[in-house]
C-alpha cells in the first residue's frame, strides 16, 4: 500500500466530520470501528488491560493515557508510522460516505 501524505486525513481526529471512538468485545476503546479485528499490531498498545473500560473511572482516563496520546501524536506528527489500517481507510483520499459503505473482508 502506497502511503501518500497528500491524502492523509485521519477521521478519528478530523474536525468537524470526524468519527467517534469505538469499542470492542474485550472492553477496550478503539480510535474507530475500522480498527476492530484487523490483526494490526500497531493497535496493541491501546489494548492493554489497564485501558479496559471496566478498569478506569472515566473515558478521559483512557483517552488521556500515554498510549492514546502517543497514538494521536503519531497520526499528527509522524503519519507514515501510523497503523496500516489507518492508511487503508484514512489515507486513500476516499470520502467518508464511500468509506462507510464499503464491505469489509
Amino acid at each position: 500500500m502506497k502511503k501518500d501524505i497528500s491524502y492523509w486525513h485521519p477521521l478519528c481526529i478530523a474536525e468537524p466530520e470526524g468519527k467517534f471512538v469505538g469499542h470492542n468485545a474485550s472492553g477496550h476503546l478503539l480510535p474507530c470501528c475500522w480498527c476492530e479485528n484487523t490483526g494490526d499490531p500497531d493497535f496493541d498498545p491501546l489494548l492493554q488491560d489497564h485501558l479496559k473500560i471496566e478498569n478506569v473511572d472515566g473515558v478521559d482516563e483512557i483517552l488521556l493515557s500515554d498510549e492514546w496520546l502517543e497514538f494521536t501524536r503519531i497520526l499528527v506528527e509522524e503519519p507514515l508510522k501510523a497503523p496500516r489500517t489507518c492508511w487503508k481507510y484514512c489515507g486513500k483520499g476516499k470520502g467518508f460516505k464511500i468509506k462507510s459503505q464499503e464491505l469489509y473482508k
